[in-house]
């Protein structure tokens, strides 16, 4: 039987290599409107996991600031269809066979309990759909 992803990150000692895959990524780009979209739970968790990293590290620019912008395949600026996190939507991008796309609206923290199994698999499926591909990244050859 396949492992599950949690099974085989619990095996990794470069969990973080290993979630990047064989990619030369080099940093990690998601938008705020989709991990705001996430269930009340994710978002606390991710939150605390991001403050636990800056108080780490003193990892931001003394001066100037990091820019995100969203290029086509011929490296021309595009506009990017999930910057608008005030009035955006990212509820088209959802997979519908995740457990967060079975939640009523509204309900999403109550029923964040009950989805724990098949939570794993759908921060899977996301992470993938929604990995950054930026100019010094390369797909893999067996994609």
């Amino acid at each position: 039987m396949a492992k599950t992803f949690k099974e085989q990150l619990a095996e990794s000692n470069e969990p973080i290599n290993w979630w990047f895959e064989l990619s030369y990524a080099q940093y990690l780009t998601v938008p705020r409107l989709v991990m705001q979209s996430m269930p009340l739970e994710w978002q606390q968790k991710m939150s605390v996991l991001l403050q636990e990293m800056d108080e780490t590290f003193d990892w931001r620019p003394k001066e100037g600031q990091y820019w995100v912008k969203l290029k086509d395949s011929k490296g021309r600026f595009m506009d990017a269809p999930l910057e608008d996190y005030r009035r955006g939507s990212c509820e088209h991008l959802r997979l519908a066979n995740t457990a967060c796309s079975r939640l009523p609206a509204g309900g999403r923290k109550s029923a964040a309990s009950r989805v724990r199994k098949e939570k794993v698999a759908a921060l899977q499926r996301a992470a993938n759909a929604n990995r950054s591909t930026a100019s010094w990244h390369k797909e893999p050859k067996w994609k």
